[in-house]
């Protein structure tokens, strides 16, 4: 992969990003009555639900979820090597892989909640899951398959089986963002790892005082050891722990809350993209591309689901990325 391979790719994003929503776009959004007016003007900026399916209903949830469809079939479009994406798209594939075990257990259909793009057809997982054989899925997600598949079946343990799965795709980012010899990509996927971590190390030490339990649920990182930091959570010297990592950010936040912490680590995962704005080359632009169309309907999901539920404005402004604050 050389940086000149996508010269064309970012000089056509640079032509489509005004199309992006602005932070003047978000407050109109914010200030809307409903929903209804929300949809409408999504339709007016250009979206739309399923073209391939004329009797989808156009409603805000399919609104959002074509918008990253289209958003990764631009992206993908405009390179010839799409693989070097699938560190982002590993995530997607576990996430369908628990759909479709759970589904199987708990006889609940699961289907639209699968997410795409991915990089296994939901369908061979589902036939790897119904054969309880997991041989024909790829390396990076065979074994903790079969592993959390047997955890289900044998002990109803919903618990572990999430944790042997969100293990393993941070473990599978891991070794795809090293794979690609990038540092950009790599650098990316180890900040993932290292909040991802911290989530799950300060979830785990509510209900353990286990340190191997939280040990073998974290994945190793570049940033900090694993280890330190699963004795740090259980001492009550997270805090101290955190000030001399790349995390120490994040530890007012904390203090705060824990919606404004996960705020925060969106941001800091964010700030890594800083400097691609003006790139005229490389993958970079195109990661931070995608990133800036996922957050686009993650943002409009937080301000539609608040409305729905009639938080204020001001609780729901809290919630937002400070790029639209």
């Amino acid at each position: 992969m050389h940086a000149d391979d996508f010269i064309f790719a970012v000089s056509n994003i640079r032509a489509n990003e005004f199309r992006q929503l602005t932070k003047n776009d978000i407050d109109m959004f914010l200030k809307m009555e409903n929903v209804d007016d929300i949809v409408r003007s999504l339709i007016e900026h250009g979206w739309s639900a399923d073209e391939s399916n004329k009797e989808i209903e156009i409603n805000a949830e399919n609104l959002l979820r074509n918008k990253t469809q289209k958003v990764w079939n631009y992206i993908l479009g405009l390179t010839k090597t799409p693989e070097i994406f699938n560190f982002l798209l590993y995530k997607n594939d576990f996430h369908n892989l628990k759909v479709i075990i759970k589904s199987l257990f708990t006889e609940i259909k699961y289907d639209n909640t699968f997410l795409f793009p991915n990089t296994i057809d939901v369908e061979i997982i589902k036939k790897c899951a119904m054969n309880g054989d997991f041989d024909e899925l790829p390396e990076f997600i065979r074994n903790s398959a079969s592993e959390a598949y047997e955890i289900l079946a044998k002990t109803n343990d919903a618990r572990l089986f999430d944790i042997v799965l969100d293990k393993a795709s941070l473990l599978a980012m891991a070794f795809e963002g090293k794979r690609t010899k990038n540092n950009f990509i790599n650098g990316l996927c180890q900040k993932i790892i290292a909040c991802t971590n911290l989530k799950m190390a300060l979830r785990a030490a509510k209900t353990t005082d286990n340190a191997q339990f939280i040990q073998d649920i974290l994945c190793p990182c570049d940033y900090f050891d694993i280890n330190e930091l699963a004795s740090a959570v259980l001492s009550g010297n997270t805090e101290k722990f955190l000030s001399e990592t790349i995390l120490a950010g994040c530890v007012g936040y904390l203090k705060f809350s824990l919606s404004s912490f996960e705020k925060w680590t969106e941001d800091f995962i964010y700030q890594h993209l800083d400097g691609t704005k003006y790139m005229i080359n490389g993958i970079e632009p195109l990661i931070s591309y995608l990133y800036t169309g996922e957050n686009e309907v993650k943002t409009l999901r937080i301000i539609i689901t608040g409305k729905q539920n009639n938080i204020s404005q001001e609780i729901i402004t809290e919630r937002l990325r400070s790029v639209y604050v």
